[in-house]
């Protein structure tokens, strides 16, 4: 099955406008630091240190159509003066899955994109992108959207989050699905191992960097442990 199980954050941008006013930095502030952002670099500190991201929040959608549980990151970022970017990334629960091949002159490609295909997974990022829309409209809120802004078109235009996992899945038995067993060999091999993104079975709630590298360092020690 090597190829398959192919999954990714599917992510949803809703642009919010600030009405009393929002002064984003000028794109200088990092390409042309001044002093005092250099030296709270020097102790890890400061703007440089930092992510683009300012505000980041997790929480969960359950799907009427299928009852499963669906998870939900955020980060949000001042992308311009006045202007709010809330990035909604469709996480851990996905169901969509696609497909990477090999073409006859030896390059890969993405066979079938592995975003948004269930009625499930439409369905949870629609309804938690609604809810954000929801919140902009109440009233006294501090940020607007576009009034003829639906969570339905935004989740259409939904993109790829480039976290992509699963193409060479961890089991625990040589089942026909999955392609490295617990120590990340491939099955019915003797010194093949599979260490990154493609053995995670499934898409974790936030960024893949962090889960691939803890889970590297402890196979490092399983494959060692083998000889």
């Amino acid at each position: 099955p090597v190829g398959e199980n192919l999954k990714d954050h599917a992510v949803a941008t809703v642009d919010f406008t600030a009405k009393d006013g929002l002064a984003a930095l000028p794109s200088t502030a990092w390409t042309d630091p001044d002093q005092t952002t250099i030296d709270l670099f020097a102790h890890g500190s400061g703007l440089l240190s930092q992510s683009s991201q300012r505000l980041n929040f997790w929480t969960s959608v359950e799907s009427a159509s299928d009852g499963k549980t669906r998870y939900v990151q955020g980060t949000v970022s001042a992308s311009a003066n006045n202007t709010l970017k809330a990035k909604v990334y469709l996480t851990h629960g996905t169901t969509s899955v696609g497909t990477v091949a090999i073409t006859a002159s030896g390059s890969t490609e993405m066979s079938t994109k592995p975003l948004l295909h269930t009625e499930g997974d439409v369905e949870a990022l629609t309804s938690f992108v609604d809810t954000l829309l929801g919140y902009a409209r109440q009233p006294g809120s501090i940020l607007s959207v576009p009034a003829n802004a639906t969570a339905e078109a935004i989740v259409a235009a939904a993109s790829s989050g480039s976290h992509y996992l699963g193409t060479t899945q961890m089991g625990k038995e040589c089942d026909g699905k999955s392609v490295v067993d617990v120590d990340t060999k491939v099955w019915g091999t003797d010194n093949i191992f599979v260490v990154d993104g493609s053995m995670h079975p499934e898409v974790p709630t936030g960024n893949t960097q962090a889960p691939i590298m803890v889970a590297a360092a402890y196979a490092a020690k399983r494959i060692l442990a083998l000889a």
